[in-house]
């Protein structure tokens, strides 16, 4: 393995990952019902879980004390202070989880028998890509599309900044491929950014969250796998600037 990476910094250098499990998916629970008089039970769908990660380690030297081991293991594992944090695998270069370490890790085995097992939980199972893609155009005409290719196997929410070059009460954004979408409404003017983020939930004006603009029948919107259209519908569209950024998610 190349490198393991934790909030961005290299497993200490005493110690070498000999092996690494985890989960293709991450847990899956189905949801069933019964009904009175009915044959076997009724699918609700699935909720889908976090995932472990497993690395296998051992001491490659043993030139410090076995305390001095053990904080050092204490200031890597930390992470974030404690918080999730971004987990992050050379072959796997450029993606991460977000994940927190999940057991005590027994130092006294690693430092005996040169042997441990490092152990990660994800919460949230999917895999990030370190890379943010951003489509951006200016269009002159009132209708405009646009279009991009998402690869990856999740949806992915989208952050889509509008910069106004005319004065507009009506701004529509629409997802072409499902149909979804927002609705922002109020009066805008000449320079405003306007912030539409799928991801936190969020409509923020020139860099401040004001969800008084946000339509309560809107749907966050997000990319899927294949051909993605997003289109702006605005009074005097002429002009503005019109942004797409998303993540790569697995």
């Amino acid at each position: 393995m190349s490198y393991v990476k934790f909030n961005g910094e290299d497993i200490p250098s005493f110690l070498k990952v000999t092996d690494i499990s985890f989960p293709a998916i991450g847990d899956i629970s189905i949801q069933e019902s019964n009904a009175p008089g009915r044959i076997g039970s009724i699918d609700g769908g699935i909720t889908r879980g976090g995932k472990t990660i497993s690395l296998t380690c051992k001491i490659i030297k043993k030139d410090n004390t076995i305390h001095e081991y053990a904080d050092a293991l204490k200031r890597w594992a930390k992470g974030d202070n404690w918080k999730v944090s971004k987990l992050e695998f050379g072959e796997q270069d450029g993606y991460y989880l977000n994940a927190r370490v999940s057991n005590s890790i027994d130092i006294d085995d690693l430092y005996a028998t040169g042997e441990t097992t490092i152990e990660f939980y994800a919460a949230d199972p999917l895999k990030y890509s370190n890379r943010i893609y951003e489509s951006t155009r200016r269009y002159p005409d009132v209708l405009y599309m646009e279009t991009f290719q998402y690869y990856g196997i999740e949806d992915t929410p989208l952050m889509i900044e509008l910069t106004l070059n005319r004065d507009s009460n009506r701004i529509h954004i629409f997802d072409g491929a499902n149909g979804k979408s927002i609705r922002l409404i109020g009066y805008f003017f000449a320079g405003d950014k306007i912030t539409v983020d799928s991801n936190k939930k969020v409509v923020k004006v020139n860099g401040d969250v004001n969800m008084k603009y946000f339509d309560m029948d809107n749907e966050w919107l997000y990319g899927s796998y294949g051909t993605n259209n997003i289109s702006l519908h605005v009074d005097y569209l002429k002009d503005h600037e019109f942004k797409v950024y998303y993540r790569e998610v697995n």
